[in-house]
């Protein structure tokens, strides 16, 4: 029969003073937040209560107005969240000391629990439970201000049934009536033997005639479901590797024994079974199979088992039981296993002697990873890998090296192959993780695993700025350098250098890198350096420094400072050498040299403009290069500045023809210390002629301007030609006479003096005169000359301008006659009569047979070559030939000339008709050949004689000191063979077999 019952306990604290009544207050009453008819009684004096004020130090922060003292309410609302004492005032003002008395104030708070019977402590809130458990609810609330008043409130406990029915009678026990006092109230002894099964929830609530009854201050709201449950267990894993842990979960009723074991397997011994972790939670009566385990509240109990190496490869059966009734029972079976091992080796698996292996992994059979190592030359069992001077012993863990595995199962090794104490041989090596202290003859049952690594001896590469070093430039010394050593060391010798074995810092991914800064090099000395740079191998090096002698060992010590460059070096590399020293090396030189300036090619400028000077020099970036032009003439400085040398060696000079004027110049260009200087001649034309008057004339040319320029003019083309010339014709009794070979002319003239047009007259005929009266003004004219006309279809020599001068009888004054010609293109013969070279190298050819004894290369004597010699190229042979002096010039082959500056060279051509064009034998390759005919062809027509066996022609553009784009035969666009080939010219010509090549000219 079970007892039902209400406890009571009492609150520790208890209130000041007792209220009068439930009504009645009194000062240091405390009063809750909704309570309702408050009387402010005869004890707070007969001034009548208005307000209440909650005071922070001296600051009231909180006034509660009071507008019946006999008949007041303290709402919810008023209050808020402030709590505490209140000081109650009449009429007076709200000051600490002039109150009338205080109370304190507080929310009402109701807390409920359902907890378990048999021991008050467990709750089951939020929990299943059957149904042979006994509940009791605990209710809890702070009301103590109404411990001892007559009519102090109650609550009820309103449950509400899996159903949805609520009811205050629940397990035979019922819930109204429950003192709110400040004690804790048990009601016990609630039987669940006929609750239906489900989830009840509990709330205890304020009656409807209480004073908080709909004020939002009942309690909590509690859970807890009743369910019929049979005895059970399960497993968290159906297997697991041994040396892991395993739990299984008991579900029966709520705080109650049960037997949990581990049944029996035959041929185990007690070590091989997995084991009940001792000191856990609900276990007693402990030993490490078979154990006493009590549920918990909600019936239920979680146990772990432990296993280790020595627990057996099988399959476990883990039993639950009641005690009372061994028919109750459950079964899990969990399955213990063996682990396993893994290795690999982070990267490609080839690695330098030296180099540090990250060996990583994973075990799930042991706690510990056993390493051990086979090889060449190694014992057959193994070597451990700390100390490979060790052989690993079957059994004994001391002689492996042992890794520990982490809880997630991984492993990791770091494995420097060059800190070993036996030095290891090249070759293909096996490294093993064993799970167990193992050598390779005693793996057969053993878990382990494998992987091969191939060990090569450490290399050394280098690479270098080159093999030349202009003073002042950065040299960088760099390469790469393999089994992981700290550093490597740089040796330098030269003239006036020694650095003896620098350390290098050598990177995580191998490279290094050093440099002689611009600062060390600036001083350097003329000559050859050799650098060596020396890798250690392992166990850092065997030769080093001592100041400025080498030591190492097995080696006669040598002092590098009494050794010239080349001997230093061939000393420390016999050091290097010796078979006690396993460091290796490589040896690279370099040469410092003097410094240069070159000029690109400057060709002819047309005054008006602005060019641009360009060159190379191996002076470093940023530095002043200055430069200087003169005219040739006379050597005055007609311009100077300065050239900043770029990053890439470049450097450029802006000219402005202008400033300069027409002529011939010079520009030279200085290093900063006038120790290096290049020059080169250029030539500026205006788009004027500026001809000598011949010495017998009387009249002085100044200038004569052609539109189109002579070189352009084609038949049937029209022309203008303006001129002015001195005419000082005071008392000269001579004429002068103009005449021109153009057609349709129509001449003008004007004649100046003091620069007013004083004559003027026109012209339709090819020549006219003007007469002595005509130009005779007392003193100096200027005569204004100017014509139109039309370019002739004769193929012969033209005069654009022919101007002679008679005397007063009409003959002809001797040496006065000026004569300007001109050959209209594709109207006769263009055959150079001279050959024009510009600044640099030519590629030349003459385009017809020179008269016997003006045919060898004594032509060219007048051209200044700068010490050059003059070249043929003899393609058979492969080689360039020198040009002796009575070497003869002759058609179709090409010559290379240098000139320091513009120049012509005349050529006096046979006329002899009995002599045949002429022809020559080409080789297979590419020939230096010359072009022929009367005027420019297609390199089609011109290389018919050999249209089967040439492939390729390319010319030279002296001006622009570069070759010109190829002529491609049977090509299209720029290589089309319908291009136009020049005489005088010379060019490449590639043959695919011998051949002949036929003068296409005579």
């Amino acid at each position: 029969m079970v007892v039902t019952m209400v406890l009571l306990a009492a609150l520790v604290v208890a209130p000041a003073a007792a209220r009068v009544d439930i009504n009645t207050l009194e000062p240091g009453d405390t009063v809750y937040v909704g309570e309702e008819n408050l009387v402010f009684g005869p004890a707070f004096g007969t001034e009548p209560v208005t307000k209440l004020v909650h005071f922070t130090d001296q600051t009231a922060d909180k006034t509660i107005l009071v507008s019946d003292p006999a008949n007041f309410e303290l709402k919810k609302s008023e209050v808020g969240t402030t709590i505490g004492g209140y000081y109650l005032f009449g009429d007076t003002a709200s000051e600490k000391g002039k109150e009338v008395g205080t109370i304190e104030v507080l929310i009402p708070s109701v807390a409920l629990d359902v907890v378990l019977n048999a021991s008050r402590m467990d709750s089951v809130d939020g929990k299943s439970i059957t149904r042979d458990n006994v509940l009791d609810f605990k209710v809890q609330n702070n009301l103590v201000g109404f411990a001892g008043v007559a009519g102090a409130p109650t609550m009820n406990i309103m449950v509400t049934l899996p159903g949805g029915g609520a009811t205050n009678q629940f397990g035979g026990l019922d819930l109204r009536g429950i003192p709110a006092d400040g004690t804790t109230a048990y009601l016990g002894g609630i039987s669940l033997a006929d609750a239906a099964a489900g989830t009840y929830t509990a709330v205890a609530k304020w009656p409807a005639a209480s004073d908080f009854y709909g004020k939002g201050f009942d309690s909590n709201v509690v859970t807890f479901e009743v369910v019929v449950r049979d005895l059970s267990i399960s497993a968290n894993k159906d297997a697991v590797i041994r040396g892991k842990s395993f739990t299984v979960s008991i579900t029966g009723e709520a705080k109650k024994d049960y037997r949990l074991l581990v049944r029996d397997v035959e041929g185990l011994t007690q070590g091989e079974y997995p084991v009940v972790a001792p000191g856990q939670v609900g276990i007693r009566d402990y030993s490490p199979t078979d154990v006493t385990v009590t549920t918990n509240a909600a019936g239920t109990r979680t146990v772990q088992f432990n296993t280790n190496q020595s627990t057996g490869d099988w399959g476990f059966t883990i039993r639950v039981e009641d005690p009372a009734d061994p028919t109750r029972c459950d079964e899990v079976r969990v399955r213990v296993e063996r682990g396993d091992v893994t290795i690999t080796a982070a990267g490609t698996g080839v690695y330098a002697i030296g180099e540090e292996i990250t060996l990583s992994g994973t075990c799930t059979d042991s706690d510990t990873v056993y390493l051990f190592l086979t090889g060449p030359n190694l014992p057959t069992n193994g070597v451990r890998l700390s100390d490979t001077a060790v052989p690993v012993e079957d059994g004994n863990p001391a002689t492996f090296t042992r890794v520990d595995v982490e809880a997630d199962d991984t492993w990791s090794y770091k494995w420097n192959t060059g800190d070993v104490t036996r030095s290891l041989d090249a070759g293909g090596y096996t490294i093993y993780a064993v799970s167990e202290p193992r050598w390779k003859d005693n793996l057969i049952d053993a878990r382990f695993a494998t992987t091969s690594i191939q060990l090569r001896p450490p290399s050394l590469t280098v690479r270098t700025s080159g093999t030349t070093l202009t003073r002042g430039d950065d040299y960088q010394i760099a390469g790469t350098a393999t089994g992981d050593p700290d550093s490597v060391r740089i040796w330098i010798f030269g003239p006036n250098c020694q650095k003896l074995g620098v350390l290098v810092l050598v990177e995580n991914n191998g490279s290094f890198e050093y440099t002689l800064t611009g600062a060390e090099t600036s001083d350097l000395a003329k000559g050859q350096y050799y650098v060596i740079v020396q890798h250690p191998v392992t166990n850092g090096f065997d030769v080093i420094a001592d100041g400025t002698r080498i030591s190492g060992p097995g080696i006669v010590s040598v002092d590098l400072s009494r050794l010239q460059a080349f001997d230093a070096a061939t000393a420390l590399i016999n050091a290097l050498d010796s078979p006690n020293v396993d460091d290796i090396y490589i040896k690279v030189t370099f040469t410092v040299a003097d410094s240069w300036i070159r000029i690109d090619g400057v060709g002819d400028q047309i005054y008006g403009e602005t060019f641009t000077v360009t060159g190379t020099t191996d002076y470093p970036a940023g530095t002043a290069l200055t430069c200087r032009i003169t005219a040739k003439e006379d050597g005055v400085t007609v311009l100077s500045g300065e050239a900043v040398v770029a990053e890439n060696g470049d450097w450029s000079f802006e000219v402005d023809t202008v400033v300069i004027g027409p002529g011939v110049f010079t520009i030279r260009v200085m290093s900063p210390d006038g120790q290096v200087s290049t020059t080169a001649l250029f030539d500026v034309y205006d788009d004027m002629l500026h001809p000598v008057t011949p010495p017998g004339a009387t009249y002085q040319i100044e200038s004569i301007r052609v539109n189109p320029p002579l070189n352009e003019l084609s038949p049937g083309e029209s022309l203008t030609l303006t001129g002015t010339m001195g005419a000082p014709w005071f008392g000269y009794q001579g004429c002068l006479e103009f005449s021109t070979d153009l057609e349709d002319l129509v001449w003008s003239y004007s004649l100046e003096r003091d620069g007013a047009v004083i004559c003027s007259g026109s012209r339709n005929s090819r020549s006219f005169t003007l007469s002595a009266f005509e130009l005779d003004y007392g003193q100096d004219i200027r005569i204004l000359l100017s014509f139109n006309g039309t370019v002739p279809q004769r193929a012969e020599d033209q005069v654009l301008l022919r101007i002679l001068e008679r005397d007063a009888g009409g003959r002809v004054v001797p040496e006065s006659e000026y004569r300007l010609s001109f050959t209209p293109s594709g109207g006769g013969t263009t055959v150079p009569a001279d050959l024009t070279l510009h600044s640099g190298w030519n590629f030349i050819s003459v385009p017809r047979p020179l008269v016997a004894g003006n045919d060898t290369a004594l032509i060219f004597a007048p051209v200044e070559t700068g010490g050059r010699s003059i070249f043929r190229y003899d393609t058979a042979a492969g080689e360039w030939v020198p040009l002796a002096e009575t070497d003869q010039i002759a058609p179709l082959e090409g010559f290379w000339i240098y000139s320091t500056g513009p120049a012509t060279v005349s050529l006096n051509f046979s006329t002899d008709p009995l002599l045949p064009p002429a022809k020559r034998s080409l080789s297979t390759g590419w020939n230096a050949i010359g072009v022929t005919g009367a005027a420019p062809a297609t390199a089609r027509d011109t290389l018919l004689s050999v249209n089967r066996e040439w492939t390729t022609l390319i010319g030279f553009d002296a001006g622009k000191q570069a070759f010109e784009t190829g002529i491609v035969n049977g090509g299209s666009g720029d290589y089309t063979d319908s291009r136009l080939v020049y005489q005088g010219k010379g060019y490449w010509l590639y043959m695919t077999e011998p051949g002949t090549l036929c003068a296409i000219g005579a």
